[in-house]
């Protein structure tokens, strides 16, 4: 279910102000700056994670621990609007992505150090 305006707007205040605090060099090898991680978590109604916050190590695991992604950013969409902005973001930044539903897949697909765009969330499109 979306978000009212007044709560994604407290979360989103809440995640700019928490980005705001990393140093830049978090963003700078990455190919993604601050201000398109902030831009993109503005328009979505899901969550960002990135490396080192609560919840990344978990959520960076796919079933088959032979592969050990390390994404740059973890894109958790809660409508297909979402998925849009995400593959918009990762086009305009030439960065690598994959989408993931379940993390199912043997030959690793589910996963990538660039975006990994997670979409379980999603029950119908």
């Amino acid at each position: 279910m979306p978000l009212s305006y007044s709560l994604k707007r407290r979360r989103d205040a809440e995640f700019h102000a928490l980005r705001d605090s990393l140093p830049a060099e978090k963003f700078g090898d990455s190919g993604v700056h601050r201000a398109v991680i902030k831009a993109l978590q503005t328009q979505l109604s899901g969550r960002i994670v990135l490396p080192g916050e609560p919840g990344y190590d978990s959520g960076r695991m796919l079933s088959n621990p032979v592969f050990n992604f390390h994404p740059m950013a973890i894109i958790y969409c809660a409508t297909e609007a979402d998925v849009a902005e995400a593959l918009r973001v990762a086009s305009i930044t030439n960065l690598p992505f994959a989408l993931r539903s379940g993390g199912h897949c043997t030959a690793g697909f589910s996963g990538s150090n660039g975006l990994m765009i997670d979409v379980k969330g999603l029950n119908g499109i």
